[in-house]
């Protein structure tokens, strides 16, 4: 996954790359250890995650989950 995200980072909106870059450097200033861990966690946090707790908002599945299917992704 990081791999694929790392060779289309080019074809990321350039807005979003700017966001990206800015948090890189803020947080390497500050948390310079921690600095791709919380690149990867607000990316994660922001765009991995509600897709995975709810797919059908985004067009990943063609109809509504059940219930223990919803907990098995959430959990």
């Amino acid at each position: 996954l990081l791999l694929s995200i790392r060779k289309n980072y080019s074809k990321c909106p350039p807005s979003l790359r700017k966001v990206f870059d800015i948090l890189s450097d803020q947080t390497s200033r500050k948390f310079p250890d921690l600095r791709w861990k919380i690149v990867g966690s607000v990316f994660f946090l922001r765009f991995i995650n509600p897709a995975l707790s709810q797919p059908e908002a985004h067009a990943l599945v063609s109809k509504e989950l059940t219930a223990g299917q919803r907990r098995a992704l959430i959990t």
